[in-house]
């Protein structure tokens, strides 16, 4: 004899099955490309792109090379309300370039930063220098990795950048899970491209 199941439960396991197929589903991205730099990534659709010209002030501040032929390529922030009750105030993804032959500068630039972790890594199959580095300041902190690459004839720099407010001592205020934030800005560290025609990344 088949046994019948309650409407109720019905309901309960395809509720259940929805919430995990949402899960599930990927994250709708949007695309930048610059064929001038010859870079591309994709960015969440939730994210908002800074490109050179809309905030000027940030080309300044935002600064990887520190000198003054690097030219400001792009930022990707994460939505601001993106860690209720955490320490969270902001996180970015920065790309700058500075147009060098031959590469030793750039890479120099980044061995200077050795002691600050700095180890090998790849962005788009292309060698590139991974960079931590850490400051606070006024109740800020900033929580850098940079990555410090040299590919058509252009020194590429592009940080991962997390800031925090307080110092983890506020009532009702947890720390901001490091890894997840840096997780989620390195997603799109790794769809970035580097081509001599450098065209929009595939959604």
């Amino acid at each position: 004899m088949m046994t019948m199941i309650p409407r109720a439960l019905i309901v309960i396991l395809v509720s259940l099955c929805l919430t995990a197929a949402l899960a599930q589903a990927p994250q709708a991205t949007k695309s930048f490309s610059d064929p001038v730099r010859k870079i591309s990534f994709d960015y969440p659709e939730n994210f908002t792109l800074v490109k050179p010209g809309e905030q000027p002030e940030l080309e300044s501040a935002d600064a990887i090379f520190g000198t003054p032929d690097e030219k400001f390529v792009a930022q990707v922030r994460m939505p601001e309300d993106g860690y209720p009750g955490t320490d969270f105030k902001m996180a970015t993804l920065t790309v700058t370039v500075e147009t060098k032959t031959p590469p030793v500068p750039c890479l120099d630039w980044a061995r200077v930063h050795d002691e600050l972790t700095g180890r090998d890594a790849r962005v788009d199959a292309i060698p590139f220098r991974r960079v931590e580095d850490g400051s606070g300041a006024a109740g800020t902190q900033y929580s850098d990795i940079t990555y410090y690459g040299y590919a058509n004839q252009t020194c590429y720099g592009i940080r991962l950048r997390l800031v925090t407010g307080g110092l983890g001592n506020i009532e009702c205020i947890k720390a901001v899970d490091y890894t997840a934030v840096m997780t989620r800005l390195g997603s799109i560290l790794a769809t970035v491209k580097l081509r001599q025609n450098a065209v929009k990344a595939r959604p």
